[in-house]
């Protein structure tokens, strides 16, 4: 009996095995030169494992594939990334003054540039580095992903298409992922009668009031210089008040970014990001993230709160107080809502999509015959972009599911943090656990675990 050697190469040649088969045919003995020679034959030149064959020779198995040899992979390009060349956060503190009240006049919150003004810059994509297969054939790696400059309002590419440059002096910031430039409306004193409602493109600065029946819109950032009495505020950004807000009837307060205020009383608030205020009489709060209720003069009373991540507060309720509060973190009603909307609107729509395409089957299956109308051939056409629509529709509602199934896992375990008192009377809800407290608690931070809300010494 002597041996053969059967190279084999998988089909996409990243790798090769030797296979030692025994046969009654006069052949040499099993040598590494001949293994060697065996996979020249076949072609395989690159990635060979000496020290296997030199095994394999040394310790022979018959009839087994033994791999000899692998690809050296290639290695994907770099994405193309972005510089931002101004702060995307803004520290903006407010000072806390010795007697513990807050100063809201004193913030640096504007990020000016001049036009011309590099604001963004990209570092092109890489083509990556090649590999070679077991036959010494180069495998192209996979480029870096381009990505085109987030370019927003008022700035410009530069001539080699790596930079974004202002276009205007204004504001930088970005906003929905876009940079933008924005200008800066600016009313001296009060918006009431004489200047009418305000709905800009850019931020907005008020120097006075904002009266009662009054709206103040913008894409940007406002910033009020006093306070807001029953009028409406809605910005696509951050929302600063130097005073207060006491919506009395109608007034309300919406912002895509960080709210900051004095005081806030009979208000109703949605904030995307954070609030920051110092108290909070008969009001309903919806916040992103975080509440904060700053200062040692901080108090929360007769309320409605509920935030994405955490609530701090020196104080909540009060001894004399016969309104309860509501402290509620974690993924909050409206995520929940959307949550619990999110498949059947799937399933609709899959079931949409199912329909157009029996009836563009039906239709093509006549056109294939010759026996389809001119006027049923335009039908065909438009309801197959209808469908490439309705597939895009249920992507975007499968990528909202996984991003609120996401937001609610990491949101879900939220904190409420009291340095001061919790009230007997104040309900506190994190994710579906809710405590009504029947005692006061001092100096508490209120956490959920998967037995209930426990309590622990509060964070400083």
């Amino acid at each position: 009996m002597s041996t053969q050697i059967v190279v084999t190469v998988s089909e996409d040649r990243l790798k090769a095995w030797v296979t030692l088969a025994l046969s009654e045919e006069e052949v040499e003995p099993v040598t590494t030169q001949r293994i060697f020679d065996a996979l020249r034959a076949a072609g395989v030149v690159h990635g060979i494992n000496e020290e296997t064959v030199h095994a394999l020779v040394a310790a022979p198995r018959y009839n087994h594939k033994e791999p000899v040899a692998r690809a050296t992979l290639p290695e994907k390009g770099q994405d193309a990334v972005f510089t931002w060349l101004f702060p995307l956060t803004s520290e903006g503190k407010p000072k806390v003054l010795p007697n513990g009240s807050v100063d809201y006049k004193q913030l640096d919150i504007i990020k000016n540039v001049s036009e011309g003004e590099p604001v963004c810059r990209k570092t092109p994509p890489t083509q990556g580095i090649p590999g070679t297969d077991v036959l010494g054939d180069p495998i192209e790696p996979p480029p870096g992903r381009d990505v085109p400059l987030p370019k927003g309002k008022n700035v410009v590419e530069s001539p080699d298409g790596l930079q974004l440059l202002a276009k205007i002096n204004g504001q930088v910031d970005l906003i929905n992922n876009k940079v933008t430039v924005l200008d800066v409306f600016h009313i001296p004193e009060n918006v009431d009668y004489n200047t009418g409602n305000i709905d800009f493109v850019g931020n907005v600065s008020v120097g006075g009031d904002v009266c009662a029946g009054f709206s103040v819109r913008a894409d940007g950032n406002v910033f009020i210089q006093g306070s807001v009495d029953g009028g409406i505020i809605e910005a696509g950004g951050n929302v600063t008040i130097a005073n207060g807000f006491n919506g009395q009837t109608n007034g309300k307060i919406t912002c895509g970014g960080l709210l900051r205020c004095k005081y806030l009383q009979n208000a109703h608030v949605d904030v995307g990001t954070d609030l920051e205020t110092t108290s909070c009489l008969n009001s309903i709060v919806y916040v992103g993230e975080t509440a904060r209720f700053v200062s040692s003069q901080a108090v929360l009373l007769a309320s409605r709160v509920t935030a994405g991540k955490s609530v701090e507060a020196l104080n909540i309720g009060s001894r004399n107080s016969t309104v309860a509060n509501v402290i509620e973190v974690g993924a909050g009603p409206r995520v929940a809502e959307r949550a619990a909307s999110l498949p059947t609107a799937i399933k609709q729509c899959q079931a949409n999509i199912e329909n157009l395409n029996r009836v563009i089957s039906h239709y093509q299956q006549l056109e294939a015959l010759g026996r389809l109308a001119d006027e049923k051939i335009e039908e065909l056409t438009r309801l197959m972009a209808t469908v490439r629509n309705a597939d895009q529709e249920l992507l975007l509602l499968q990528e909202e599911r996984e991003a609120i199934e996401k937001k609610m896992k990491e949101s879900g375990f939220g904190s409420v943090n009291v340095t001061g008192a919790a009230f007997a009377g104040t309900r506190i809800v994190i994710g579906s656990e809710s405590k009504l407290l029947t005692s006061d608690h001092s100096f508490t931070l209120f956490t959920r675990a998967q037995d209930g809300i426990h309590t622990s010494p509060a964070r400083m």
